[in-house]
């Protein structure tokens, strides 16, 4: 389950009548240093978040290579990652992902197996009601198989680790599986044939043969 730190602008930048007052206690060289003491800390805590480590940056996976970012900090941040199953079937790894993304701290918003796509969210910490949207989209590929992406939205002034939402990336795609393999079937039900009755044996009273004779 990733962390998922909520960073307002208003931990760093204060406003209302109190900052007023403390601005106009103090000199103003003071209050140039502390905005750029206080732009350089946002950019360094903004920048360890977002960033890979070597070692993640090295993974030789497939959920780990196709793994990339767009945006920043304050607009907001997207984490994705792909990876193609050439012997999955659409059907067992959207049961696979359900069952995922359910025991990984998400809440299913819809899920619907025809389309292939699994919408979730988990709520942020001391996010004030904010959450963390999760998408996962199953497609068939032309060459056969299938292909899984997850797409993970942050807004703007919410953190997390890159290196965090990788391993997550991976942890679900690691769950579906590589191997073909579909619902079992129900089993077809056999009818016996029917009983053939048995031929009626006509017994002829002793008194007709009697006579007979």
């Amino acid at each position: 389950m990733a962390d998922w730190d909520l960073q307002p602008p208003n931990l760093m930048f204060e406003s209302g009548s109190t900052t007023k007052l403390f601005f106009k206690t103090i000199k103003r060289t003071h209050v140039n240093k502390l905005i750029i003491a206080s732009i350089v800390y946002v950019s360094m805590l903004s920048g360890c978040a977002m960033e890979r480590s070597v070692s993640k940056a090295a993974d030789s996976r497939a959920c780990a290579t196709n793994y990339s970012t767009e945006g920043e900090f304050w607009a907001g941040k997207k984490f994705k990652t792909f990876q193609d199953f050439p012997k999955t079937s659409k059907a067992a790894a959207f049961d696979s992902l359900v069952s995922v993304i359910a025991s990984s701290g998400y809440q299913i918003v819809s899920s619907n197996k025809e389309s292939g796509i699994i919408s979730a969210h988990q709520t942020v910490t001391s996010g004030q009601g904010k959450t963390v949207p999760l998408n996962a989209v199953i497609q068939d590929n032309a060459s056969g198989g299938i292909r899984v992406e997850l797409i993970i939205s942050l807004s703007g002034g919410i953190a997390a680790s890159a290196d965090t939402v990788q391993d997550e990336f991976c942890k679900m795609l690691g769950s579906v599986s590589q191997s073909k393999t579909e619902p079992a079937a129900a089993p077809k039900e056999t009818i016996a044939p029917p009983e053939e009755a048995a031929p009626k044996v006509i017994k002829k009273s002793k008194r007709k043969l009697r006579k007979a004779k």
